[in-house]
């Protein structure tokens, strides 16, 4: 033949002489059947030795080879090109060094597989990831180092079932590295899938850093938990009266049951304090702690925030529906604060609730079953809004199997002076000071009625610390209803000379109760004394509450 030279081809096969790989597939396409034949009756006569014979127009060499890296059948067939034939042959061996040295060097791990899943390719550093060596893959599939325990799933496997990419976490068992894994499959002219190629790439230290991370995470959380308690348990701890200390006793012991809890007192005593105490003591103090104020919520929102809705329960509705407090304090505790203010209609649906432990979702047709400790607090009389018909009795004395009365600032002066020192320590440190008070200071305090209570005194000293200049707080700097406090009456109305040595704020304070005393003598409706006095009647009725009647009804 003018201008020929001599080709080859490459093959290597198994042991058994099935075909694992071929260079140069398209130049021998026809000629394969009849070379895989020969190679088939050398692994049947189990020759040892090397091997020549013409086969298609060619030379085939056949050798076994059985060393430790590989063992299995490697042969190469040669035959005559044309100078054309030669030169593109020159060419492709040329690009096959290229995109052999990329497959060699690229950093993520690259296996290659043939339509039947068996692996023919691999390069080094899917040795590295994995911990397997290449004579541990190449020949085997997918499966069958699934089954060896090799690996624990196999991204192979998974596009050949199928027929579509698949993406997977995995890690190696030997090597105990992680790792993502990418298989896509590659197809032939007939739409067949004759190449899967795995992409493994090597997360091992981004686990190790989320692992970190989260352990960091975890620790944060817990010395934050545990300073916060220490600060509210100490914060809790500033008594010295025999009152307080009955209410803590009671409310350690009240905590390690699961029965509801109804916490009473002025506003400002620390009902909410004391909640978070039970539940810190209690066997559900790692589960959810949830409050709401019944008072601060408008009343037809209040069943949702409570009970929660079912998707599209009403116009306007959240298509994902909405998760209400008793279901997001399912294991925990909820706190009822302001009690006294649920509409009636409610406390019917609270009722059920605390007797069976479940409810209906607004527009939900089957019930939602929880396991919740209700704690309920309230700075009003439930007896008197009881025996007006404001509140049910049924659900008062469910509420009420353990009740914790808070008494007033006013009736335990001995907690005075170690709660103004705790507070001045606290605002110190918040705003960076070294603030003291004046001996004279105290006796201000002592004799004070504190209205507000805890709550009170502990934003006076907050105030205090900020406002004053110098380093110690002297009385100078206390509010005018402190200083002028002379514990006598203030009449109710008069010529303004009796008003002498009392505060804006009292004179204010005694001036709204006489006035709403009179609108409540001459308005018998409220809703008639709302629209006289051009407020709304919610205004009117929180202020008749607040000045003249506990116990005042909402009449049309």
């Amino acid at each position: 033949m003018k201008n020929a030279s001599t080709a080859s081809a490459f093959l290597i096969c198994t042991c058994q002489g099935k075909l694992i790989h071929v260079s140069h597939n398209r130049n021998i396409d026809g000629k394969l059947p009849d070379i895989l034949k020969s190679i088939e009756n050398f692994v049947n006569r189990n020759e040892d030795s090397m091997r020549c014979e013409r086969v298609a127009c060619g030379s085939l060499e056949i050798e076994r080879i059985r060393q430790k890296a590989f063992r299995g059948i490697v042969a190469i067939y040669h035959w005559q090109t044309t100078e054309i034939e030669h030169r593109c042959i020159v060419e492709l061996k040329k690009k096959c060094r290229e995109l052999e040295e990329i497959f060699e060097t690229s950093r993520d791990g690259i296996v290659v597989a043939n339509e039947n899943g068996i692996y023919h390719r691999v390069n080094a550093n899917y040795e590295r990831i994995s911990g397997l060596k290449r004579e541990d893959i190449l020949g085997r599939s997918g499966a069958e180092l699934v089954a060896l325990g090799m690996l624990s799933q196999s991204a192979t496997e998974q596009v050949l079932l199928t027929g579509k990419p698949a993406s997977l976490d995995q890690t190696f068992l030997r090597s105990q590295r992680h790792s993502y894994i990418t298989a896509n499959p590659l197809y032939d002219e007939k739409g067949n899938i004759f190449r899967v190629v795995t992409n493994v790439r090597d997360t091992t230290e981004l686990h190790n850093m989320r692992i970190k991370l989260s352990k960091s995470q975890a620790r944060l959380n817990r010395y934050s938990q545990l300073i916060k308690a220490l600060a509210q348990e100490k914060e809790s701890a500033v008594f010295r009266s025999v009152a307080m200390r009955e209410v803590r006793n009671n409310a350690l012991r009240f905590s390690r049951t699961d029965a509801p809890v109804l916490l009473m007192g002025d506003t400002g005593t620390g009902k909410e304090v004391l909640a978070d105490f039970i539940h810190r003591k209690s066997p559900r103090a790692k589960e959810p702690f949830l409050k709401i104020n019944c008072a601060a919520i408008p009343e037809h929102l209040l069943e949702a925030e409570l009970f929660g809705y079912k998707a599209g329960a009403f116009t306007g509705a959240s298509r994902q529906g909405k998760t209400g407090l008793f279901e997001m304090a399912n294991k925990g505790i909820a706190l009822l604060d302001e009690i006294g203010e649920l509409p009636l209609q409610l406390q019917a649906k609270l009722l059920r609730f605390v007797e069976s432990q479940e409810f209906y979702k607004i527009g939900d047709e089957r019930p939602t079953k929880v396991d919740v400790r209700l704690l309920a607090a309230t700075n009003r009389s439930l007896e008197a809004l009881s025996g007006s018909k404001d509140f049910r009795a049924d659900l008062l004395y469910r509420l009420k199997v353990l009740c914790i009365v808070i008494p007033p600032l006013r009736e335990r002066e001995e907690d005075i002076l170690p709660l103004m020192q705790f507070f001045l320590e606290k605002y110190n440190r918040r705003y960076k000071q070294k603030k003291t008070f004046h001996q004279d200071l105290f006796k201000y305090f002592l004799n004070y009625s504190w209205p507000g209570n805890v709550r009170e005194l502990e934003h006076l000293v907050e105030r205090l610390v900020i406002t004053s200049d110098d380093p110690v707080i002297a009385p100078s700097q206390l509010p005018m209803e402190i200083l002028h406090t002379s514990g006598r009456e203030v009449p109710e109305d008069g010529n303004i000379d009796e008003y002498n040595g009392i505060s804006y704020t009292q004179a204010r304070e005694n001036f709204e109760r006489s006035f709403w005393k009179r609108v409540r003598e001459n308005h018998p409706s409220i809703r008639q004394a709302a629209k006289a006095l051009d407020v709304t009647h919610v205004t009117v009725l929180k202020k008749i509450r607040r000045y003249v009647d506990e116990s005042a009804v909402d009449q049309a």
